[in-house]
């Protein structure tokens, strides 16, 4: 196993975010960043003889450069330097939230958890019952950060990568 520095605060979005409707993406195994990639970007590269980049900003030629690295080194066979991150699955977030329910001290907040966690829209009304607890709520976090990151080291294991924390730059108070 490969010890690598992992941006897991930009892992751990690219993780939960499920929907991908305007970004996807893609971890860099030298570095240990996550590189957001607008789905437009891609589609675009995608259609042969694309090559126009005279009217891109600074920042989208870097973004461009890195998304055309991607694409030549992302596909079937060997994965190359950049790995396609994969959403964790739906199930596996609602079964987080089911344990923490289940965890709760108060039957009032065990309650309203349960009912929250049944049927379409148990996301959005779990976070809502949280709202009012907001020592349940900071539990929470703490929990799903942690489960976060044991998702994030186990699927970056399956690379041969043994993912360290980065550290974070001290700021000045």
């Amino acid at each position: 196993m490969r010890k690598l520095e992992v941006d897991f605060e930009a892992l751990a979005m690219a993780l939960e975010d499920g929907s991908r409707e305007f970004l996807d993406y893609y971890f860099d195994t030298h570095t240990g960043d996550v590189i957001d990639m607008p789905m437009d970007l891609v589609e675009e590269l995608e259609r042969p003889g694309t090559t126009e980049t005279e009217d891109l900003d600074a920042w989208d030629e870097e973004l461009l450069a890195a998304a055309q690295s991607i694409m030549a080194e992302s596909g079937p066979g060997e994965p190359g330097r950049y790995v396609w991150v994969p959403p964790r699955e739906s199930y596996e977030a609602y079964d987080t939230m089911v344990r923490f329910a289940e965890s709760v001290a108060g039957d009032e907040l065990q309650r309203l958890l349960a009912v929250a966690l049944n049927g379409r829209g148990a996301f959005r009304r779990f976070k809502d019952v949280l709202y009012d607890y907001p020592d349940e709520r900071e539990r929470w976090f703490e929990m799903n950060d942690a489960e976060l990151r044991k998702y994030a080291t186990d699927w970056l294991g399956t690379l041969g990568i043994d993912a360290r924390p980065r550290p974070r730059p001290q700021r000045d108070r």
